[in-house]
């Protein structure tokens, strides 16, 4: 048995704590929330965001970040990506460098565009040790003990193998490679396709144009990570085009969702006002945005898709987008 950190007390991070748990690790959650920590170790329950499912008893809730710290050797990470440099530097003064952290977040970092590895390599140590988890796997259905497949990578492959065996079970399967990069990029480029499509499905495209749109928008987005340095194969695997999959399809897409509403045309002003607290791939295509300019990578359909939320073009030219991009011709 080993005691185990999880960082964020949300649906995912509380997902991942219990599949530790039911490993027969004892695992620290660290919880934002004083209310939600006293739920938890109480009533054995996160009422805000998994109010349905009771938790196993070997998870305990700290309010403070130093306890989950300092009885952990592997602390896994689960804070939304505009706020992660803040809290990896609170949980700075208490690091130590026999830890390993994985990292759960999915996104890349407004203005530095970096993404979540980087950002711990910056503020702890660019000698950590680290990996990342990602694929298609929903909160509530992790929680509910469904069958989920995700892949874990680390730079060094016996690294990601220690990582797998404290999260693989008889319902939470887990694949490994090395490509770090590539496993991040799939998690954060996956919410801006579900985002198009979102919108896609808002404006009552046709189900034939939204899957144009769907292979175009995709093929963009792997262009983009691989010209970041990703390995194309990672991007057609469980951590690319299986939670893009889910994350286009799933009734508990937050990202789909606000895409639907922004294709309707009732989303605009609340983009504007409160991103930070919307889904990852609001603040992700922020970064695409820059990422295009800043790599000179072109990507009409992101372009687009940044134009339609935050610059009132409307869904529509979305689909002209993709279309002069697969045929070379504009929309007749």
């Amino acid at each position: 048995m080993k005691s185990v950190g999880v960082i964020g007390e949300g649906a995912w991070g509380t997902a991942v704590a219990q599949v530790i748990a039911d490993n027969g690790h004892q695992v620290n959650l660290w919880c934002y929330d004083s209310i939600v920590a006293e739920q938890i170790n109480t009533k054995h329950a996160n009422m805000r965001y998994a109010s349905d499912f009771v938790l196993p008893e070997n998870i305990y809730a700290h309010e403070e970040l130093e306890p989950v710290l300092a009885e952990s050797d592997f602390i896994f990470i689960s804070t939304p990506t505009a706020f992660f440099r803040t809290i990896v530097e609170r949980c700075k003064p208490f690091y130590n460098k026999q830890q390993c952290w994985v990292v759960l977040s999915k996104g890349i970092e407004n203005k530095t565009l970096k993404l979540p590895t980087q950002i711990l390599q910056e503020v702890l140590s660019p000698q950590i040790c680290l990996g990342v988890l990602g694929g298609p796997s929903f909160a509530q259905e992790v929680l509910a003990r469904q069958q989920t497949g995700v892949m874990v990578a680390a730079f060094d492959l016996e690294i990601a193998k220690k990582i797998a065996q404290i999260v693989a079970n008889n319902y939470f399967y887990v694949a490994t490679n090395t490509d770090v990069l590539g496993v991040q990029l799939g998690g954060a480029l996956k919410n801006v396709v579900a985002l198009m499509m979102g919108v896609a499905q808002g404006a009552d495209f046709g189900d034939n144009a939204r899957a144009l749109l769907f292979t175009c928008g995709w093929r963009e987005l792997v262009a983009i990570a691989c010209a970041l340095g990703a390995d194309q194969q990672t991007l057609f695997d469980l951590p690319g085009i299986g939670d893009a999959f889910l994350t286009v399809t799933g009734k508990y897409s937050r990202n789909l969702a606000i895409g639907i509403t922004i294709g309707r045309g009732d989303a605009t002003g609340f983009v504007h006002t409160d991103s930070c607290v919307l889904p990852e791939g609001i603040n992700t295509i922020q970064s695409i945005k820059e990422l295009i300019v800043a790599k000179n990578i072109r990507a009409p359909l992101c372009e687009m898709l940044y134009a339609v939320i935050f610059e009132s073009a409307i869904p529509k030219q979305l689909l002209q987008a993709a279309v002069s991009s697969v045929f070379g011709v504009e929309k007749r």
